[in-house]
């Protein structure tokens, strides 16, 4: 069974063998947990075309978020639909089992795509399809 330490200090975020950054302040509420993740540097300066494409998935995630937050009180639905369709070239990064985070005693535990929010904050769920 994987390790699922809940509150604990911080976890390094990757995916697939991509450090995306340090989550810290992490809190829950079953079943979802939340922090605040600080980039790792080259995400600012990407120089591969796989290190430019996933930083082009996690801004487009982020804007997504962004525009659902503004849903409420803005019509956005033409933000939303047009970064839809573009997330839809990115589904390789969303249905697949390469995110997970690294805990403080190098357990590996497994997660679903998570969520990326403004000024830093990240939102995940558990993979229970891993073990």
């Amino acid at each position: 069974m994987m390790n699922k330490s809940i509150l604990q200090e911080d976890y390094q975020l990757y995916f697939a063998d991509f450090k995306i950054g340090t989550v810290t302040n992490v809190t829950s509420d079953f079943p979802h947990l939340w922090g605040v993740v600080n980039y790792a540097a080259w995400l600012a300066t990407p120089s591969t075309p796989e290190e430019i494409r996933l930083a082009e998935f996690l801004e487009l995630s982020r804007r997504s978020t962004h525009f659902g937050d503004l849903e409420s009180e803005q019509d956005v639905n033409q933000d939303i639909e047009k970064i839809d369709q573009q997330l839809n070239t990115f589904q390789d990064f969303i249905e697949t089992d390469a995110w997970y985070l690294i805990d403080r005693n190098g357990a590996k535990n497994m997660i679903l795509c998570p969520i990326f929010r403004d000024e830093g904050e990240i939102v995940w769920r558990w993979n229970p399809d891993i073990s």
